[in-house]
C-alpha cells in the first residue's frame, strides 16, 4: 500500500469528525494547520502559508477559503511551489458541510495531482427534491395508474403503526 498523502487542512475542518473517518481513508494523513509547530501558522499571509507548507514538504493543502485563489501572490505561489489546494466554494461557514464536500472529492482531485502547481475551487451541489411520480410518467413514461395496479399494495397494507407501538419509530 502507498503512503499517506500529507493534507494539510485550515480551522474549518472540525478534526474530531474527520479522525472518526480516517480509518476509512487511509490514503490521506490529516493534519491541521493550526496544530503544526509553532502553532501560528494561520497567522501568516496565505501566499506565504502557500510557500511554508512546501518547505514542510505537503503536497496538499484545503480551505474554505476560495478567495485566496483570487490572489497573485497565493498563484505564483502555488504554481511555484506545486502546490494543490482544494478550495471549498460556497459550504459558508459550515463546517460539517464543508467537510463532507472535501471527503466527496478528495480522491478524485487526487487522481489527477502529480503536483503541478494546481488548484480546484469545489462547488457543492445541493439537493433537489423532486415527486417519485413525476420521474415515473413524465421521464420514464409510465401510466401512473397501470403502475399503482401493478406495483402498489392497498392502503390496509402500508398504514402507519399505532402510536405506541414496539415497531414505531416516533
Amino acid at each position: 500500500m502507498a503512503a499517506a498523502t500529507p493534507v494539510a487542512l485550515d480551522h474549518n475542518f472540525p478534526e474530531p469528525l474527520l479522525r472518526g473517518v480516517e480509518r476509512w481513508i487511509p490514503e490521506f494523513a490529516f493534519h491541521w494547520i493550526k496544530s503544526l509547530p509553532p502553532h501560528d501558522l494561520n497567522r501568516l499571509e496565505d501566499h506565504d502559508l502557500v510557500y511554508e507548507l512546501h518547505r514542510r514538504a505537503f503536497p496538499v493543502m484545503a480551505t474554505n477559503n476560495h478567495k485566496m485563489l483570487d490572489d497573485k501572490r497565493v498563484l505564483v505561489a502555488v504554481e511555484q511551489t506545486r502546490l494543490t489546494v482544494v478550495a471549498i466554494e460556497g459550504a459558508g461557514d459550515d463546517p460539517v458541510f464543508a467537510t463532507g464536500v472535501l471527503l466527496r472529492d478528495l480522491r478524485d482531485v487526487l487522481k489527477g495531482n502529480t503536483p503541478q502547481g494546481m488548484y480546484v475551487r469545489i462547488k457543492p451541489s445541493r439537493v433537489r427534491l423532486r415527486r417519485a411520480k413525476t420521474r415515473l410518467t413524465d421521464e420514464l413514461g409510465v401510466d401512473w395508474a397501470e403502475a399503482k395496479a401493478d406495483f402498489g399494495r392497498p392502503f390496509g397494507d402500508r398504514q402507519e403503526y399505532p402510536p405506541g407501538h414496539d415497531y414505531r419509530v416516533r
